[in-house]
């Protein structure tokens, strides 16, 4: 460890020092002292050759701080790495340092200051710092012994993808041909940081710029086919309590001249000093967890309402959660086909709406022969025709049930149940209450040799026992027939109190002009179906309604023919499209909305012939396709499509087709051909070509299985829980596909083009946060996504975290009191405002309060920061009890020293008789008072004569008197004092019996007269 400190001593010589403007000390103040929001610090040292471009992105730094109120201090020196000196700054910019700048020291300085809350930007050249350190590697979100393969310096398009984050937002969707200088990762870190810019290097041959992931690698041929070509640019991510931004921007000088430039920096430098926040979390592929909710197997519907609860539906079953609430009676895999909850579903309305195909007459598809219980015809096994229904249940929570005898059929038809499949059935909800639902074409591809549209009117492939009249091989008696339900998506509005039989104004109105998305794609009338919103659909398995704009997202499949040919047209295809009113979307004339018109069919046995122009036969509305516009008779998908097919029942001339936004296949992702004179493409017969016959717009999508679906538009709820999605999701839309794992996305697109087909500017994978082999996508009120796979429904959570900095408000409270002092902690900001329970307001990064008592109080922090946001966050504040109040005064009193007796009367004995032996007793009272600690009484005989013993005159009573007190012993008396109590507290006048006894012997000599003596009682104090 010496050796390499040394060796690092010894590199430290080598680092260039380059201050830029008038220096004269290695740290220089760049931006008035006043600035509010702290100090950021530009450090420019490097151990390669200084950057030409630093002294531009030094001053533009400066000039940032001035302008945005906080001061800009540069240095080149690595001393200036230090724990005192980083202590004085929100955050460190390191400007093109590249190589080993730091010591070991510094390093660990630099790693403990972001780690504990500092924020660090790095610009350009600095993806090259520290290469080969653990920390630096997530510092600046690269890994690899050496970080970058190159650089090049061109002018490129690029994408600000991240529209809330404070560095990107206000940036446009796709800066057009900035010159930077562009590197190569090593590592491409996309999905271990958070994406704010990408670079495009992909483009057309006309060199429009084309968006990818960043992510997704087609292997093999489909590798070569559409490879990477995008690169992340700008990046962030949090790092333990601190803030990192690396950005590549800002490699020459003349790009600090640019507005977009100088935007994303000063947001880098606000966020990773906290000035303001942002969440640099939301592309991290980590901070996703699916957890599985129910094994509900093949699963085809899914909805949740807006308390968590998730309704799945199997093709014959429903199920909330993993508990089954009822069975339905279907034949196959006509079965269920779509849910939605009534839009008060949780405001007393727990309607289930369900598309399905009732095998018999009954509630729940049940068969039965009385009329009273059948709501509508059910399948016919003659005709095979079948009954297909919306109706609407009620559903008993408590029960866990829908209620018997609760369905309401609020619109039905009779269509084809001849072959299995291309059904349709995604069902949901606007704003105003209209339903939507979606259908299928219901016809056999093989009827068509699974080529180009599906258009073979030959009689073979009709219905058996329809008289020739139904056709499964003629997609022109569905999709485009007006007149006709199937191929579409239907809209209606479902009366509240709907009645027993479906129709108009008994069970649903048809919406009008005033609706979202306007009025329905026709007026009734004996041509056309007045349900009918869009049309041109061969098999709409997903639809989801934004519900904030009302933008329909649908998705659907098309022809199944698996190789591109110049006959016929282009490979199987998936669309999906943003529908923001009613139109037609050209199947089966039409391929991917309106972009490529499909060879026309003649009738015929086997698949049906190609048409040709200036033929008898040749179809209406056909145009010639080839290099020279006269090989066959192609549709011409760019004007109102005719329908001479004899299986139409309505309009002969339809709308013109609208385009799909998104579509792909095993020819890949948006792609195209050129055209010849007629709007033709010119197709090849390869789904792999890399020349200039193919061009492919959107590179992240290809393959398909005939199962695209789309999750609709992410909106983040407006009180979100902590594992919502973040809003840098909000708005984007989600698309998938079961059959091809590369098409697992989420795409920004454009408002001002989606509703025109435009393609997404940029897309973000999903393929390491959704489960495998999913079947469909619903995009929860609660903010999280749902999804069902074939093992059961999932429910995929974010679990980054809020976004940073926020409120850390911090407290101590002075002990033995209710004063506490309060800090702002970690919370970044501008300005501080507190609020405390019991009143009080306060305003400042520190501030101290009292409250009025103990116990649980609470604070408020707000936090304001530099762009005006406003965050609280309140915490309870724990004051243990405050001990009473002591104060000690002195109260004094004088009891003098007294002792006091009181005698009572005095004590005379009964007559004696001489010559009687006898006891004779009499008795008086002693009162004794002392405010001695220690008191005794005594008692004596002070006379000359006899002490002791009663006289008369001079003669002595034989026997001495014994005295006592109370029950104590009798004692003789004497001239001694005689003890008769001692108290050893003080006395309150106590008052004593004291007796007498005088004992007379028989033999005793005994004088006439009265015999008497004085006695003396003593009260004294034995101690002080």
């Amino acid at each position: 460890m010496t050796d390499a400190l040394q060796h690092r001593g010894t590199r430290r010589r080598r680092i260039r020092r380059a201050l830029y403007g008038a220096v004269t000390a290695s740290l220089i103040a760049a931006a008035p002292a006043s600035a509010d929001a702290g100090r950021v610090l530009v450090f420019t040292g490097t151990a390669g050759s200084a950057n030409p471009s630093t002294p531009a992105a030094v001053s533009a730094v400066q000039a940032l701080g001035a302008a945005n109120d906080f001061t800009v201090d540069v240095t080149a020196e690595a001393s200036a790495i230090s724990v005192t000196n980083l202590a004085r700054y929100r955050a460190v910019a390191f400007v093109h340092s590249a190589g080993d700048v730091l010591d070991t020291g510094q390093q660990a300085t630099l790693e403990s200051y972001v780690t504990g809350g500092g924020g660090f930007v790095g610009i350009g050249e600095t993806a090259k710092l520290e290469e080969g350190q653990t920390f630096f590697d997530t510092l600046i979100g690269l890994t690899g012994s050496s970080r970058t393969t190159g650089a090049a310096t061109t002018p490129q398009d690029v994408e600000f993808l991240d529209r809330v984050h404070p560095a990107s937002r206000a940036n446009p969707l796709v800066w057009k041909r900035h010159t930077d200088t562009y590197y190569k990762w090593t590592a491409n870190p996309t999905g271990k940081v958070h994406t704010v810019a990408r670079v495009r290097f992909g483009a057309l041959p006309n060199g429009t710029s084309i968006t990818n992931d960043t992510v997704t690698q087609h292997a093999g041929t489909g590798d070569r086919m559409q490879s990477q070509q995008e690169r992340a640019l700008s990046w962030c991510r949090d790092v333990g309590q601190g803030r990192s931004f690396y950005t590549a921007l800002g490699g020459t000088a003349a790009a600090y001249d640019e507005t977009e430039v100088k935007r994303q920096l000063l947001g880098a430098l606000q966020w990773a000093g906290g000035m303001v926040r942002g969440n640099c979390k939301a592309a991290i592929d980590a901070n996703y967890t699916a957890t599985r909710l129910a094994q509900s197997p093949d699963v085809v519907a899914l909805t949740t309402a807006d308390d968590g609860r998730v309704f799945s539906a199997t093709r014959d079953a429903l199920h909330v959660g993993d508990v089954k609430v009822a069975d339905f009676k279907v034949t196959g895999a006509h079965g269920v086909l779509g849910l939605a909850l009534d839009p008060a579903f949780m405001q007393g309305r727990p309607y289930v709406y369900v598309q399905y195909f009732p095998s018999g007459k009954g509630e729940l598809g049940a068969t039965t022969t009385d009329p009273a219980k059948q709501l509508g015809p059910g399948r016919d096994l003659i005709t095979q025709m079948g009954e297909r229904r919306v109706s609407r249940f009620t559903y008993d929570q408590a029960a866990k049930t829908l209620v018997t005898g609760s369905e309401r059929v609020i619109f039905h038809w009779m269509t084809p149940v001849y072959r299995e499949g291309r059904v349709g059935g995604a069902m949901d909800f606007d704003s105003a209450g209209n339903l939507y639902f979606a259908s299928g074409d219901t016809i056999d591809g093989a009827a068509n040799a699974y080529r180009g549209g599906y258009t073979n009117a030959h009689e073979e492939h009709t219905l058996p026992g329809s008289g020739g009249e139904i056709s499964f091989g003629d997609a022109r008696g569905t999709a485009a027939n007006t007149n006709a339900y199937e191929g579409k998506l239907l809209r209606i509005k479902p009366l509240a109190d709907p009645g027993s039989v479906p129709g108009v104004g008994r069970t649903y109105s048809i919406p009008g002009e005033s609706a979202p998305n306007g009025p329905n794609l026709f007026p009734a009338s004996g041509l056309a179906k007045p349900e009918v919103f869009a049309m041109g659909f061969s098999d709409v398995r997903s639809i989801d309604i934004d519900a904030k704009t009302d933008t329909i997202s649908a998705a659907w499949s098309g022809t199944g023919q698996t190789a591109n040919a110049v006959t016929w047209g282009p490979a199987k295809t998936e669309s999906a499209a943003r529908i923001k009113a009613a139109g037609n979307y050209g199947w089966p004339y039409c391929g991917a909305g309106n972009r490529f018109g499909y060879r026309a069919t003649l009738p015929a046995i086997g698949g049906g012939g190609a048409a040709n122009l200036g033929w008898p036969d040749t179809p209406r509305g056909t145009v010639g396709g080839g290099a020279d516009g006269d090989a066959g008779a192609f549709w011409d998908c760019s004007k109102a499509l005719p329908n001479d097919s004899p299986f139409n029942t309505g309009m002969k001339d339809i709308p013109a087709p609208k385009p799909a936004n998104v579509w792909y296949g095993p020819q890949g992702g948006c792609y195209d051909f050129p055209r010849n004179a007629n709007g033709v493409a010119l197709y090849n017969d390869t789904n792999t070509s890399t020349g200039t016959d193919t061009t492919r717009t959107c590179p992240w999508a290809l393959g398909g299985e005939q199962s695209v679906v789309t999750g609709g538009t992410y909106r983040r709820p407006a009180q979100p829980t902590a594992d919502a999605w973040p809003a840098y999701w909000d708005g984007r839309w989600l698309v998938a596909d079961a059959g091809a794992a590369s098409v697992h996305h989420a795409l920004l697109m454009d408002p001002a083009t989606e509703a025109d087909g435009g393609q997404p500017v940029a897309v973000d994978s999903l393929a390491a946060i959704l489960p495998e082999h999913l079947r469909t996508l619903e995009l929860g009120r609660d903010g999280t996504l749902y999804t069902a796979t074939d093992t059961g429904v999932w429910r995929v959570a974010y679990t980054g975290g809020d976004d940073t900095p926020g409120p850390d408000p911090r407290y101590v409270v002075h002990e033995g009191t209710t004063v506490v002092d309060f800090d702002a902690g970690r919370s970044g900001g501008v300005r501080y405002e507190w609020t405390f329970s019991g009143g009080g307001t306060a305003t400042g990064a520190t501030v101290t309060h009292a409250f009025g008592a103990d116990g649980a109080q609470q604070a408020t922090l707000t936090v304001i920061y530099a762009d005006g946001e406003r965050v609280s966050r309140t915490i309870t504040v724990q004051i243990p009890p405050v001990p009473a109040a002591q104060a000690n005064v002195e109260l004094t009193a004088v009891v003098p020293r007294t002792l006091g007796l009181t005698l009572g009367a005095p004590a005379t004995f009964p007559a004696i008789i001489p010559g009687v032996g006898a006891t004779y007793t009499a008795t008086t009272t002693v009162t004794v008072l002392s405010t001695a600690y220690t008191s005794t009484l005594r008692v004596s005989d002070r006379s000359s004569v006899a002490p002791g013993h009663l006289v008369n005159g001079a003669t002595a009573m034989p026997q001495a008197v014994r005295v006592r007190v109370e029950d104590q012993p009798f004692a003789p008396l004497s001239a001694t004092p005689l003890t008769l109590r001692t108290w050893t507290d003080p006395v309150a006048a106590q008052t004593l019996t004291v007796g007498f006894q005088q004992p007379v012997a028989d033999t005793d000599r005994l004088l006439e007269g009265r015999y008497a003596k004085t006695l003396t009682f003593e009260l004294g104090a034995t101690t002080p």
